[in-house]
């Protein structure tokens, strides 16, 4: 009797034992999958001069500081990395870390990303890990050509003197050809940006938070530019630069401008849920605000 007691003791908390060793071998292989990495370029066949982008995601199965990944140092040929730079997102049993290259095609003909490294370390661990990276293979094509590069002579009457019909024929062409140089530039770079706005629009996959980070990227990438900084600038900067009359602007584009720049932010950092619609809404008012500057001809 008193045997057979002990065997229903020992039997179920054998079995509760076991589970549990089991249960901690699974969480224990949850907790080390090997991070998968991939990446994309923005454009196939971009055209020389123009800007886009490579986007390196690398995903896994655990917490944010589980890894800590260093900014991997790619090789391009025919490419031009003008800036890099990293986000992560969080999901409830994913991590996601991007790191985003912009780049400049050079030439036409074929260019490559060539075959590189992703290194990374476990947490309080200095021991390295490696993440290949496939080379890639596109083809830039020949840069854009604008119709106001053609410049018509314009015709004077037969009575002007011949003197005013000198000074106008050298001095208007050269003016008129810097002008519609600088249109062909402004009108290339409103271009570009709008392009980026249209493709997180058709991209449906993205969380919300990440669009929000995208779409300020974007934004303050724009504002930079008209500043003609190298780099992209914080919103806290561009504010600074804004108050201070750097961008000709009217004030109501600026009110406008900084009001699109902090509800990005309080979508990114407030912890308030936004829905999709908000960030849509956003959006659709920062590509009204590029669209206005963009050079119609």
């Amino acid at each position: 009797m008193i045997k057979k007691a002990v065997h229903r003791i020992i039997a179920p908390a054998g079995l509760v034992a076991i589970l549990g060793i089991c249960l901690n071998l699974t969480s224990l292989a949850w907790a080390n999958v090997t991070p998968t990495v991939s990446a994309d370029f923005s454009e196939q066949s971009p055209h020389a001069g123009e800007k886009f982008t490579l986007t390196i995601e690398i995903v896994w199965d655990g917490t944010s500081n589980q890894w800590q990944f260093r900014t991997p140092k790619l090789a391009f040929d025919g490419i031009e990395v003008i800036n890099v730079s990293q986000i992560s997102r969080r999901e409830p049993d994913q991590t996601h870390q991007f790191f985003i290259y912009e780049l400049l095609a050079v030439k036409p003909g074929p260019a490559t990303l060539r075959a590189g490294n992703i290194f990374y370390y476990p947490e309080n661990n200095d021991i390295a890990q490696t993440l290949k990276i496939k080379p890639q293979d596109i083809v830039i094509k020949k840069k854009r050509r604008f119709r106001m590069k053609e410049f018509p002579v314009i015709g004077v009457s037969i009575g002007m003197g011949a003197i005013v019909i000198a000074g106008f024929a050298l001095f208007f062409p050269y003016t008129l050809r810097k002008k519609n140089t600088d249109q062909s530039q402004l009108l290339c770079d409103e271009a570009y940006f709008l392009k980026e706005i249209e493709k997180l629009n058709k991209n449906q996959d993205l969380a919300v938070k990440l669009r929000a980070e995208l779409l300020s990227r974007v934004l303050r990438q724009y504002l930079s530019t008209k500043l003609q900084m190298n780099t992209i600038l914080t919103t806290q900067e561009l504010s600074v630069h804004l108050n201070h009359d750097d961008i000709k602007w009217s004030n109501q584009e600026k009110k406008w401008t900084l009001s699109l720049l902090r509800q990005l932010e309080e979508c990114i950092y407030s912890g308030v849920n936004a829905s999709y619609n908000d960030i849509l809404k956003i959006s659709s008012d920062v590509q009204r605000l590029i669209e206005s500057k963009r050079i119609v001809t």
